[in-house]
């Protein structure tokens, strides 16, 4: 069985991939450059970066920076 892989770009703000997780519902993203594995990034990932970021650095920060 092929299961569907959720990927993002590397230039996708954490919101956008908040949102794709939620839609998707999944709890992770591999981050993909011309179909090329860069990255990974979870839903703790996320939660970190909202704990320990101040609002306006959460909107600049992207899924590989």
């Amino acid at each position: 069985m092929t299961r569907e892989i959720n990927a993002v770009r590397p230039e996708t703000n954490l919101l956008e991939c908040a949102k794709k997780m939620v839609r998707k519902r999944t709890g992770s993203l591999v981050i993909t450059d011309n179909k090329k594995l860069v990255g990974f990034i979870s839903n703790k990932d996320i939660l970190w970066a909202l704990i320990k970021k101040t609002r306006d650095d959460l909107a600049k920060i992207q899924a590989i920076s």
